[in-house]
């Protein structure tokens, strides 16, 4: 079994497009192993919600037949179907819906595969909050917050409160899904009081387990008495290589017309019409420092109004790769070390990342990883690929391992 990336998916908010997340996707099946164990099982790695993982089911006696595969976590529960070839093993795909210890087992005429256990871990979220770079005090202000998967597919569900950073509440949304992302968003109409630097900041609480909760970095906005008919709406922070969301507002949001956006005085973006007064772009930074971000709005209207905006902004280093390790009772593994196991035997694993997240093993050739513990089938060479989904501190990121799968020695007559 294989996890790859895969491209990082648009998502809209409000009438606009965003690109904030990453996901992992399940990747080719495995080529079936020579000279496999005869005992009949199922067996999958440890997992995380919202990625799609492999389960590997050995029925010598079932080839040809079509065979029923449950999948129970407490009350909640799942079955799916699949064929088994004529080497005896079948494949199929499951993608986690909760985090805690699933059962999954053969049913029907699989029976005789028997049941194991693994462990889905909950996904880490990251939680963006875009506010106006000024606002005018006793005016409405959109806020919009965005909360991202790590990877996966499953949109996060729940709530997101914001307040200032003082602990005054502003309010409390549900979470609304952006269709084809794992991502959710929530806007608020916020009415700031007071004249000057005022900090705002999103926490974001799940509404199942399937996901981790998290917090917004603190976002900075200018109140003053009378802002400008267009404003920016920024991310509290720039990463290079790190897609994110700019924003122009124009006031009234019934005004008619486009906006474009520039970069350092250059091209960033052509003119986009206004939708409820905003218009958005992407960007992705590629250099580090500080460069200043404009947008210029043209109103269609006859005698309609028109103005530009500029704002700095510091953007900072890409995020380091994440560091993994894998270890086995042996010792550490590494991608350059050469690391064998006896065909027939169960080796336990022991995974870890610096970023804190869950490390996700899966493999491709003579092996399978059942939980976190790796079997040699048949005499031959694994691929076996531990992936990080990252955090907010560090990039997602995978590292293979050839595994050497070796014959038991013959037995002396």
């Amino acid at each position: 079994m294989t996890i790859s990336r895969k491209a990082r998916t648009a998502r809209t908010l409000l009438a606009a497009t965003l690109a904030l997340g990453l996901g992992l996707g399940a990747g080719a099946v495995s080529m079936a192993p020579a000279n496999a164990a005869t005992a009949p099982f199922v067996a999958t790695p440890n997992g995380m919600v919202g990625i799609t993982q492999e389960i590997l089911v050995f029925a010598p006696r079932l080839k040809g037949q079509p065979i029923t595969v449950g999948f129970a976590l407490g009350s909640a529960g799942t079955s799916q179907q699949t064929v088994v070839g004529s080497n005896g093993y079948a494949y199929m795909n499951w993608t986690p819906s909760l985090a805690g210890a699933w059962t999954i087992s053969g049913l029907g005429n699989a029976l005789s595969v028997g049941s194991t256990t693994v462990n889905i871990a909950a996904m880490p979220t990251t939680t963006n909050l875009f506010v106006p770079t000024s606002a005018t005090s006793n005016a409405v202000s959109v806020v919009a917050v965005i909360v991202s998967a790590q990877a996966g597919t499953y949109a996060p569900q729940g709530t997101v409160s914001l307040a200032s950073a003082f602990g005054n509440p502003v309010g409390t949304q549900q979470l609304t899904p952006i269709a084809g992302s794992a991502n959710a968003y929530a806007t608020f109409d916020w009415v700031p009081q007071v004249l000057g630097t005022f900090p705002l900041i999103a926490n974001y609480t799940p509404g199942s387990n399937g996901t981790l909760a998290s917090t917004s970095e603190t976002a900075n906005s200018l109140i003053v008495s009378n802002a400008g008919v267009v404003e920016l709406r920024l991310p509290t922070s720039f990463r290079v290589g790190q897609p994110t969301v700019l924003s122009a507002l124009v006031t009234p949001t019934t005004t008619v017309g486009s906006a474009a956006f520039q970069l350092n005085g250059g091209y960033l973006s052509g003119s986009i019409p206004l939708v409820n007064g905003v218009s958005t772009t992407q960007w992705t930074p590629t250099q580090q420092g500080n460069q200043l971000i404009t947008t210029q709005f043209s109103s269609t209207a006859v005698g309609g109004p028109s103005g530009a905006v500029s704002q700095p902004v510091n953007v900072l280093p890409a995020l380091p790769a994440d560091v993994i390790s894998v270890s086995a009772p042996s010792g550490p593994w590494g991608p350059g070390r050469p690391i064998s196991i006896a065909r027939g035997t169960k080796t336990q694993l022991s995974t870890s990342a610096a970023s804190g997240t869950s490390v996700l093993m899966s493999e491709s050739g003579p092996c399978s990883i059942n939980g976190s513990v790796i079997t040699g089938l048949g005499a031959g060479t694994c691929t076996v690929t531990a992936t990080s989904v990252g955090s907010s501190a560090y990039a997602p990121t995978s590292v293979k391992f050839v595994v050497t799968v070796t014959a038991p020695p013959k037995k002396r007559r």
